[in-house]
């Protein structure tokens, strides 16, 4: 479950640039 929360958080991060 953390490794898809932390692949979430990445995407998002990476998406919001």
């Amino acid at each position: 479950v953390a490794t898809f929360l932390s692949t979430v958080h990445l995407q998002s991060m990476i998406f919001s640039q």
